[in-house]
């Protein structure tokens, strides 16, 4: 009955494009074929923090081509099935965890973002990888106020700010864990060493970053 009520659902709703909403055919990569063959994979690196740490980073695709047509429509045009198509992406790319044990933390996005579109964009990547490697998710991390986009700012300005702080019980949630903090997109990594600066001061036994795409290759400086 399951099977028969998906192929229905296929059927009358058939799978549509992450990027250009056109018909998505037989690719399984949640992107239509003209616009699967834009996909660019950077290499991994590592983000320097204060005090000569460093933290493990990947990035699964450069922000162009298609990725980037599908994050703009999921943020600009919010729809649940866009984010399903790259949270399922993400598991596709990302199937098995660094560990058997860890917590996923997502980086916040701006409260006014969220009220505007209904949802988190690196919380609702988290929750479906959070399945996919059988890690529970820890919001650990919320923004100082209202927060502040990052759009427009100098690498320099963004490395200045200070956006995030830990919650109330993040402390306590991420003390003696090892971590996978998640955003969707990265420019400078500004934003992941502020994170994984307070995971690690609170006491994690580890950081590793993880964004579905970065505007600038790694190295992030």
């Amino acid at each position: 009955m399951k099977h028969l009520l998906e192929d229905l659902r296929s059927a009358a709703f058939p799978p549509r494009c992450g990027a250009c909403g056109g018909p998505l055919g037989a690719c399984e990569l949640g992107f239509c074929g003209a616009c699967a063959v834009t996909l660019l994979t950077p290499a991994p690196g590592l983000l320097r923090l204060a005090k000569g740490r460093l933290v493990a980073a990947r990035a699964l695709w450069l922000y162009g081509g298609a990725v980037r047509d599908a994050l703009v429509r999921m943020k600009h045009q919010p729809s649940p099935a866009v984010v399903a198509q790259l949270a399922e992406l993400l598991a596709l790319e990302c199937p098995t965890p660094p560990r058997p044990q860890g917590l996923l933390v997502p980086v916040p996005s701006l409260p006014l973002h969220w009220l505007t579109r209904g949802f988190s964009p690196p919380q609702e990547l988290a929750r479906r990888l959070s399945r996919c490697w059988g890690w529970k998710l820890a919001p650990a991390l919320a923004m100082r106020g209202l927060g502040h986009g990052q759009a427009g700012r100098g690498g320099a300005a963004r490395r200045r700010g200070q956006r995030l702080r830990l919650k109330g019980a993040g402390a306590r949630q991420v003390e003696g864990r090892h971590l996978v903090l998640l955003d969707d997109v990265a420019t400078t990594g500004a934003t992941l060493r502020e994170g994984a600066t307070l995971l690690l001061d609170a006491g994690a036994a580890s950081v590793q970053a993880l964004v579905l795409a970065v505007v600038e290759p790694l190295p992030w400086r």
